[in-house]
């Protein structure tokens, strides 16, 4: 299954461990060790909506394809999800470069997103227009 969102993978993640996708912008992709000096990945992707961080260990089969992701990537993440007492845990992962219409529309967000962003442009233009003073309208 493909999660629209992070918002919505993670609520499925809620009820059962889950198999499938989502589409993020990679925020954060950290190299950590623990403290008996095992090497960790620690990632964190992000949308409009929400963000999402796990851990991905060097010597999981998966490791190579995240360990070269770059911060502002745009990824989808396929694997099965859960989450643990740790967080929310990945395995069997696999991770691919979107599109450019993919990340278009995952930087734009959902149908819903866009209607209120549009909404509050709006406001704040009508706003704008009010103002009769030229110094602050030149803003």
């Amino acid at each position: 299954m493909t999660y629209d969102s992070i918002l919505s993978l993670q609520a499925a993640l809620k009820e059962s461990a889950v198999q499938g996708s989502v589409h993020a912008q990679v925020t954060q992709n950290l190299t950590k060790t623990t403290k008996t000096g095992k090497p960790y990945l620690e990632l964190t992707f992000g949308d409009v909506g929400g963000t999402l961080s796990f851990k991905v260990w060097d010597n999981a089969p998966w490791h190579g394809a995240f360990v070269g992701l770059k911060e502002n990537d745009a990824v989808e993440i396929f694997g099965n999800w859960q989450m643990s007492d740790y967080g929310i845990e990945i395995s069997s992962a696999d991770v691919r470069a979107l599109s450019p219409e993919e990340e278009e529309a995952l930087l734009s967000g959902s149908p819903e997103t866009r209607a209120r962003q549009q909404a509050a442009w709006e406001d704040i233009t009508a706003l704008a227009d009010t103002i009769h003073d030229p110094r602050l309208n030149t803003l």
